[in-house]
C-alpha cells in the first residue's frame, strides 16, 4: 500500500499577532534569511512549522548575538 505525502499548508502570518523580532526586520540579514528559507521550502528541503517572522527573526537574533561575542582561540 502506498502512503500519501501530506503537504503542510503555508502559515498565514500577515494578520497574526506582532512578533518579538520587529527590530531585526530592517537588518540586511532579514531579507537574505527569508530568501534562503523560501528557497528551501520551495525545494521541499524544509517544512515550516512556525510563522516565517518568528523563524527569520530568531535566526537574525542568533547571528547578531554570535557576531558580538569574541572568538575563542
Amino acid at each position: 500500500m502506498k502512503s500519501k505525502t501530506v503537504r503542510a499548508k503555508p502559515i498565514d502570518y500577515k494578520n497574526g499577532p506582532e512578533h518579538p523580532y520587529k527590530q531585526y526586520e530592517s537588518h540586511p540579514y532579514w531579507k537574505r534569511i527569508d530568501k534562503g528559507i523560501s528557497d528551501l521550502v520551495a525545494n521541499r528541503d524544509l517544512e515550516e512549522r512556525e510563522a516565517r517572522p518568528y523563524i527569520v527573526g530568531y535566526l537574525c537574533k542568533m547571528l547578531l548575538q554570535r557576531k558580538k561575542k569574541p572568538v575563542r582561540k
